[in-house]
């Protein structure tokens, strides 16, 4: 018996994770740069000259699975990692750029307090875009039609306006 790819979540996901990958073949960032370097840092300038992204003090830190930089996200909230996770990116074929929330040390210099309710309330109102690993959560930033730079810009500052509203409560 013959099952059609509509009747396969297997072949649907795969599907999607091809879809993906000809995605990020096809953004033109160069081989020259690190995966993802192009897109973190015109987000980053998109976000900072808009207000709701700031960097100073903090540095971007490539990982094993692609280029990030640490920011404060919203107003008021503590900072960030934002950049490209191909192994999520793999894993959940949903966005290759995420935000790394994390129960960050208090005592750092260059990053405020965790707010405990951070991480639940995201679960309930993002779900299912979050991810949890550990203490350390992880949010898809998940574009509204093309995969340009603001478009990612767009929907990282709605999660840095959901993260405002929960540093106010």
């Amino acid at each position: 018996m013959r099952v059609g790819l509509r009747d396969s979540a297997s072949g649907l996901e795969e599907l999607r994770q091809l879809r993906g990958l000809v995605e990020f073949a096809e953004s033109g960032e160069g081989k020259s740069t690190l995966a993802g370097e192009e897109l973190v840092n015109r987000v980053t300038e998109i976000g900072k000259a808009q207000g709701w992204l700031d960097t100073r003090g903090l540095r971007a830190t490539p990982g094993s699975s692609g280029y990030g930089r640490y920011a404060h996200l919203g107003c008021r909230y503590t900072c960030v990692w934002l950049g490209v996770n191909l192994d999520l990116f793999e894993k959940f074929a949903s966005t290759r750029l995420w935000v790394q929330c994390a129960p960050w040390d208090a005592n750092a210099a260059d990053c405020r307090r965790w707010n405990q309710r951070v991480g639940p309330a995201l679960k309930d109102r993002m779900s299912p875009n979050v991810h949890e690993e550990g203490e350390t959560l992880w949010v898809a930033v998940v574009p509204e039609g093309s995969t340009r730079a603001d478009n990612y810009a767009a929907a990282l500052e709605r999660i840095a306006g959901i993260l405002d509203e929960l540093a106010e409560a």
